[in-house]
């Protein structure tokens, strides 16, 4: 006889690849098929009946049980075909494999992988229960009473009947939840290994971060490290197990934490062996553990067997943290409440469909939300029909608890087939299935939901469930991903999955097996799909972010990749995406905030007071605070920016820093800062500026052109503006000065200078003393300064603008600027003072001349300097209304003119015209007088007119020598 490597503890001998992993994790290429059939059923007479069972055979599932009771065995079906599918689906040794020499033998029967459940643990030596040389037990689960051990036929019955057994069950394989740059690309994991310099290595020798991964195998490990996919070590303390979806995993962990240490340990072929691999890697010292293996006999409704001790062995290893594929069973997975059909009566309403080519096979799971670790009250069974026959093909019956299981190959022609649940005693139960289509058998979508698909480990609150999008379509979950929550019996609804990543990734392809190319493009033609290629993505991360500062505990970490993730799906956490797409640079962001700015440079003030810090961005940084001392100690650095500098540059002003020493030497850091995560980053590193500090003097600016007004009459100014590049927001001083009038500033602009920041206001000379901001505030506006002549001054103005620095602004003492701009002051030679009406032997007394107008020129002519005045109300009218007539009666009348004192003698003439046509004026006879008045100023001399007034004429004025004129 030959040794079978199925006897070695932990071993799987079954070669899983990525293109034939049929279980949970096989993430088909395809979706399943719609709208199947409509339901063909056995004729009443046609069904088999349940088998007869024998005492404490109902503690057997289907399987076993058609090894030791005929008439539960399938119609057709021998128990040759039941050990055969059980050898295919390592479920069975051969008793002529067994060597007689190994610890194993000599055995008397075949052996049989089997779960064992108990109403209590009993210690497995005791006599008559599951001791001596044929039952080979290999590890239990204490917590759950559980025994997982290789059981020799011929003694089923024996074990059956202990009265402490409540079920024995044959053990499926374990599931890879299968379904490469791209992915590393997407969660910028280039972009954070370049920024922060980190690479999953750490300083210190031997002190990398490690990270161990749990799948089928490595088989073909050596043909990665050949192409440079995988490092030279991997270490394996349990052997390199057999498949290489493992080598796939590792090479994603490799792609995105290249410094990282590589560790790997095959899943074996119970839970039990998982745990051992899982406590192999910690005890090793790894930090990160990935794994893609799940086990459809774990409780659906409760904490599995794996979740509580991973949870332990995180316990045990405080900076562990535990990553895991989170299924593929969105579109083979039910739950519901069992609905009776309304025909045929006594079965499930909503059966799961399959279509299956010759050969191929499908394995089905049950459960109902009991407790797994007691009989169950309720009762509900499978069976698999033929959808052309109508034949029941497959039974799922079997053992006490609340799980059932059924197996089938199709021997026959390719057909569909209804999977249905049939009530023995339906107690209304919750119903869960997964079915697990393979070898080429495809999965109907009818009647399944991707909702609560997560179960067992990936479900507990210490390990973090990793879903999948193809990295083509980032905010698209993959159609065969598991969603959450997690509806447990116990413990309420746990919220998962927890993180999402990629998949869809190219791969080495190492040991041939391989996905059909995703997108047609060759090379490479290897893709690595499912939320098994999901997981190591985020152990990757994990490692990347954690290798630049070990130190962090785990709990740090772990918060790092849910604040950095990118939500997607709906806002917040949701049971489809978790927290969201893993991100390795904005993860790097909230553990170590913004990566430091680089090449500092402090350009050395010279004849000035300040020293220019210019840096390049650090990434991830929205803004920078500049940090100076006149010390080089970091911990004698103050803040020298009110606020984020958002620039690359500070100009650094040496006031601020209190000192006022020539020569002094400045220390420089600059602090990134990153508003998302509301944290500072590392300061870059110190850069030294050599400061000279001297007062940079005040600058003023004036209007170009001169103003232009007339005596006494009011003028607006402004277009002034003053600038001193050290004053800051220290006051400076402004004087505004001229001759022969007032100036007068407006202190109700907001934000402008306030009247206690005003002296001597409406005086000659003004003086403002404010800060800049608030002195070119007022000054921006054209009408804030007001000069008003006094009487009798005419002539060029100087307006003179001097600005004071007041010294406090640097070295030197204080600095001034002196500007000044023309202002001209036209005279007005004459005033009107009043006039009278006309005397009373005027014909029409009422009629009163009227003044057209001071300065006008209504007539059209070249001269705009004379007083006109016309006998009526209405120059312009086409008739103008009671105009005077030639029959009128002569006479005079009476004006009083103030003049200036500067005017002397008075020239002046008089001319009238009675119409507005510039050939018809003529002069007129006049005389004058110039005498005081009681009412004129002092300032000026009274001159009485007596106008003549001859019809016909209509209009007169009063025009003044041209040496006098006014232009």
């Amino acid at each position: 006889m030959k040794n079978h490597p199925f006897l070695v503890p932990g071993y799987l001998l079954a070669v899983w690849t990525l293109a034939v992993t049929g279980t949970h994790g096989g993430a088909p290429a395809l979706h399943g098929l719609t709208e199947p059939p409509v339901a063909v059923y056995p004729e009443p007479g046609d069904v088999p009946e349940q088998p007869v069972l024998q005492p404490n055979e109902e503690k057997l599932d289907h399987v076993l049980l058609s090894l030791v009771n005929a008439s539960a065995l399938l119609p057709g079906q021998s128990v040759a075909d039941v050990k055969a599918e059980m050898t295919r689906l390592d479920q069975l040794v051969p008793e002529a494999d067994v060597d007689d020499g190994t610890p194993y033998g000599p055995v008397n029967s075949d052996l049989l992988r089997v779960m064992v459940r108990f109403t209590a643990l009993v210690p497995p030596d005791t006599p008559g229960t599951v001791a001596g040389p044929q039952f080979f037990r290999w590890d239990e689960q204490a917590d759950w009473n559980v025994l997982f051990g290789l059981l020799e036929q011929d003694r089923l019955a024996t074990v059956a009947a202990i009265p402490e057994v409540i079920a024995i069950d044959s053990v499926d394989p374990p599931r890879h939840r299968t379904a490469g740059g791209e992915g590393d690309a997407l969660i910028n994991g280039p972009t954070a290994r370049s920024a922060y310099g980190v690479d999953g290595s750490v300083p210190l020798p031997g002190q990398n971060i490690r990270v161990g991964i749990i799948s089928d195998g490595v088989t073909n490990l050596a043909t990665a490290q050949a192409s440079g996919d995988l490092p030279a070590v991997v270490n394996m303390p349990l052997g390199m197990g057999s498949g290489d979806e493992g080598t796939a995993m590792l090479e994603i962990v490799h792609e995105i934490a290249p410094g990282a240490d590589l560790w790997f340990a095959p899943s074996g072929g119970t839970p039990n062996a998982h745990l051992t691999a899982a406590t192999a890697l910690a005890t090793a010292g790894c930090n990160i553990i990935a794994d893609d293996v799940g086990w459809y006999q774990e409780p659906y409704f409760e904490s599995g067997f794996l979740g509580p001790s991973f949870a332990n062995l995180m316990g045990m290893y405080p900076n562990l943290m535990f990553f895991s594929a989170a299924g593929n069973d969105a579109e083979t997975h039910q739950q519901m409440g069992y609905i009776d059909a309304a025909a045929p009566t006594g079965l499930h309403d909503f059966p799961l469909w399959v279509n299956m080519p010759t050969g191929s096979s499908v394995d089905v799971y049950l459960q109902w939300n009991e407790p797994q670790g007691l009989p169950a009250t309720g009762n509900y069974q499978l069976q698999m029909i033929n959808n052309t026959t109508g034949s029941v093909v497959a039974w799922g019956t079997g053992s006490g608890t609340p799980y059932r299981k059924l197996q089938y190959t199709n021997s026959g022609s390719s057909a569909d087939f209804h999977i249905e649940v049939m009530a023995i005693n339906d107690t209304g139960a919750i119903l869960e299935m997964f079915m697990d289509p393979k070898n080429g058998s495809t999965h109907y979508i009818t009647n399944t939901s991707p909702v609560d698909a997560i179960f067992g480990h990936p479900g507990d609150p210490m390990v973090r469930a990793v879903t999948a999008v193809d990295y083509t379509t980032p905010a698209i979950i993959e159609f065969f991903a598991s969603q959450g929550p997690w509806t447990q019996l116990f413990g309420g609804v746990a919220p998962k999955p927890d993180l999402t990543a990629p998949d869809g990734v190219s791969f080495s392809g190492a040991g041939g097996s391989h996905l059909p190319p995703y997108v047609g493009t060759t090379p490479p033609p290897y893709y690595f799909f499912g939320t098994s290629a999901a997981a190591p993505h985020v152990a990757g991360v994990a490692a990347l972010i954690w290798s630049s500062d070990p130190n962090q505990p785990r709990t740090m970490v772990d918060t790092a990749l849910f604040s950095g993730a990118t939500d997607l799906g709906v806002p917040g956490p949701d049971n489809v995406f978790g927290h969201g797409l893993v991100d390795a640079l904005q993860s790097m962001i909230s553990l170590r905030g913004p990566a430091p700015p680089t090449s500092v440079t402090a350009t050395d003030g010279t004849l000035s007071d300040r020293v220019n810090v210019t840096w390049n961005a650090g990434v991830g940084a929205d803004g920078y605070n500049v940090y100076a001392s006149t010390l080089s100690d970091p911990g004698t650095a103050v803040p020298i920016t009110p606020a984020l500098v958002t620039t690359l540059s500070h100009a650094d002003f040496e006031q601020p820093l209190g000192f006022a020493i020539r020569d002094q030497t400045i220390h420089y850091w600059i602090e990134p800062f990153n508003n998302r995560f509301a944290r500072p980053g590392d300061w870059s590193v110190v850069e030294t500026g050599y400061l000279q500090p001297s007062n940079t003097p005040p600058s003023l600016v004036v209007p170009s052109a001169a103003y232009q007004t007339a005596t006494r009459v009011p003028v607006a100014f402004g277009g002034i503006s003053v600038s001193d590049l050290d004053a800051g927001s220290l006051p400076v001083r402004l004087i505004l000065a001229t001759a022969g009038g007032n100036l007068t500033v407006d202190t109700s602009v907001t934000g402008g200078v306030s009247a206690p920041q005003v002296m001597n206001n409406g005086t000659p000379a003004v003086t403002l003393t404010a800060p800049m901001s608030a002195i070119n505030t007022t000054l921006a506006l054209g009408n804030a300064v007001l000069y008003q002549s006094h009487p009798g001054v005419f002539g060029s103005k100087l307006v003179n603008c001097t600005a004071d620095d007041l010294g406090n602004t640097g070295w030197g003492g204080p600095l001034t600027d002196l500007q000044s701009f023309n202002l001209t002051v036209f005279a007005t030679r004459a005033e009107l003072w009043q006039h009278e009406r006309f005397p009373a032997d005027v014909g029409n007394p009422a009629k009163e001349a009227t003044v057209w107008g001071l300065k006008a020129n209504p007539d059209k002519d070249l001269y705009d300097n004379e007083w006109e005045f016309f006998m009526n109300t209405d120059p312009t009218a086409a008739t103008p209304a009671g105009q005077l007539t030639s029959g009128l009666s002569g006479g005079n009348f009476h004006i009083l003119m103030r003049v200036g004192v500067d005017i002397n003698p008075l020239s002046w003439m008089l001319e009238s015209n009675p119409s507005l046509d510039p050939s018809g004026w003529a002069p007129s006879g006049a005389s004058s007088t110039m005498s005081a008045h009681p009412d004129a100023p002092s300032d000026a001399m009274l001159w009485d007119l007596w106008v003549p007034y001859t019809p016909p004429a209509e209009f007169f004025r009063i025009h003044f020598d041209p040496g006098f004129v006014e232009p």
